[in-house]
């Protein structure tokens, strides 16, 4: 057995040889205390204690032992997980498809953010809890504080996201789409263009207006929108198409109400006669739109085959200077 004095209380203090140069805490006082290597007679006198609270420092037979805190390995794990936070902003942003990906991954940025500094709680319990013996409280503050201007940039990723995502219908936007399409004509000769992305490329549209807002599991400015029929133009000096033009089909189903309840609609640019670019947006029974679709490509290629032939029929210009 180790016999010894609190050097707080001068309480005498008896514990088994395997607690020797153990750290312990005074059953009378609580005062933090370590355990000499053997019994201290009462001319040595008690152990005496440093005045350095960072560490833990005792004299024992006039001899100074030194035994430093050991580091809070919760406190790594905090920072472990804030450091993992902008990874899982960029590979949300990146990867998920969804329409606002970047609102969700600031989201998610800030949820993994918010975890690493809950894990502060504990390690800043078991840091109080030692008594000294454990340390890493500035570490912990460094935590905190990146943790706090991780969580307040990721919530502001995710508002700004979310604040300037296109939220108009489907029927807006086919109205923007339709509007950009006489503009695109009345600037090339009345010729359409190849793609729906030509209109974004050069700056007619941005891009989201190419994506219907209750298309689920795509990414702002996927095209959502089926384009047919390009090889036609809006030029008066051209056969003439007999009929009106679908030019965009949105690529979604509608529920619509009518006379009849609720029927399975799609919504259409429609482009009357070729000559005259106004776009019409209509409603287009589901059942009936392959039919519709299937009559305007035969119409089309009547329209296409003509003017073929009304090239060929022309003659060919004379050189000049011949007879």
């Amino acid at each position: 057995m180790i016999a010894f004095q609190c050097p707080s209380c001068k309480a005498e203090i008896e514990v088994p040889d395997n607690y020797a140069g153990r750290s312990a805490n005074c059953p009378t006082c609580n005062h933090k205390i370590r355990v000499p290597a053997h019994a201290v007679a009462s001319d040595e006198g008690p152990p005496e204690e440093m005045d350095d609270p960072s560490t833990n420092v005792i004299r024992v037979e006039g001899r100074a032992y030194q035994v430093p805190p050991k580091f809070e390995g919760m406190l790594f794990a905090a920072a472990g997980v804030l450091a993992l936070s902008p990874v899982a902003l960029v590979l949300t942003g990146a990867y998920y498809q969804i329409y606002t990906p970047w609102g969700a991954a600031g989201l998610c940025g800030a949820a993994v953010a918010l975890f690493g500094l809950l894990l502060l709680l504990p390690a800043h319990y078991s840091i109080r809890r030692s008594h000294g013996r454990k340390t890493g409280g500035k570490f912990a503050l460094i935590i905190l504080a990146a943790g706090v201007l991780l969580l307040v940039a990721f919530l502001c990723t995710a508002l700004v996201a979310f604040a300037t995502a296109d939220r108009s219908s489907s029927v807006e936007r086919l109205q923007r789409i339709a509007k950009a399409l006489g503009e695109y004509a009345a600037n090339n000769g009345g010729a359409l263009p190849d793609s729906p992305e030509t209109l974004v490329s050069q700056h007619y549209l941005p891009a989201s207006t190419l994506t219907c807002p209750e298309a689920v599991g795509l990414r702002s400015g996927t095209p959502t929108y089926l384009y047919y029929d390009r090889r036609l133009d809006l030029r008066a000096d051209k056969v003439p198409f007999d009929g009106d033009l679908i030019v965009f089909v949105d690529g979604i189903e509608h529920e619509a109400k009518g006379d009849k309840g609720i029927t399975r609609v799609y919504f259409v640019i429609e482009i009357e006669g070729l000559r005259h670019p106004k776009g019409g947006i209509v409603r287009v029974d589901a059942a009936q739109l392959k039919d519709i679709l299937k009559q305007q490509a035969q119409a089309v290629g009547r329209v296409l085959m003509e003017r073929t032939n009304d090239k060929a029929a022309k003659p060919a210009p004379k050189s000049p200077g011949k007879p």
